[in-house]
């Protein structure tokens, strides 16, 4: 191990350091792997979707959201979503950790609608 001019702890001394060349490291796009939290194995987001959201390895089920579930399970074009119109009521006035039922529930609606997926 070497040190600088100046004292200080260097891991070692890069002109006299005789490795391989280094290469540039590439540019991968975000979000195309994805590590299995069953077998820790890193897999290809695509392969993934086209075995219906299992892992390959370990047959470890991901999380889908209710749109991609009903993709899965229905033909295209032939699922009618019905009673859309129906959102939950606080007939109770119901407050838990110091907030009312209405304000907490406004709130995770708009988590959801900005989530891509639901």
């Amino acid at each position: 191990m070497a040190e600088n001019d100046s004292g200080t702890f260097k891991p070692y001394d890069s002109s006299v350091f005789e490795g391989p060349a280094m290469r540039k490291k590439r540019d991968v796009p975000d979000g195309l792997w994805m590590r299995c939290p069953g077998c820790e194995s890193i897999l290809y987001r695509k392969s993934v979707a086209q075995n219906l959201d299992v892992c390959p390895d370990c047959q470890h089920h991901f999380r889908v959201s209710s749109r991609r579930r009903i993709e899965m399970l229905a033909d295209p074009d032939s699922f009618e979503e019905r009673f859309e119109d129906i959102v939950p009521t606080d007939a109770l006035g119901f407050q838990w950790r110091g907030q009312k039922y209405k304000e907490y529930l406004a709130s995770y609606q708009a988590k959801a609608a900005a989530w891509p997926s639901a």
